[in-house]
């Protein structure tokens, strides 16, 4: 019941709608939730509804071993740095 009030506030899209692109300057960086299976639904969609993820980017919710918790992982692939002269979170200052 839980589940299906969360869906219904939330109205997450049937499937997501990911764009395949070039992983070549790229780098992956591995995020993960943990908490009780409650927790972690909470976060996930309030992820999503912020925009960071969709909500089936992220594993179904495994049990942290030695522990009465579990936890979610997704993988976010984020842009590398290009060459000298490239526009980069560094230098977009507006400096010259």
């Amino acid at each position: 019941m839980a589940d299906e009030t969360l869906r219904k506030l939330i109205n997450p899209p049937a499937s997501s709608e990911l764009t395949v692109t070039s992983r070549q300057n790229q780098e992956p960086v591995r995020l993960m939730i943990s908490g009780s299976r409650w927790g972690i639904k909470i976060m996930i969609y309030t992820l999503f509804k912020l925009g960071f993820a969709p909500v089936d980017a992220w594993s179904k919710p495994q049990q942290i071993p030695h522990s009465n918790r579990l936890m979610s992982v997704m993988t976010k692939y984020i842009q590398r740095p290009g060459r000298i002269g490239e526009s980069t979170p560094s230098n977009q200052s507006g400096q010259s």
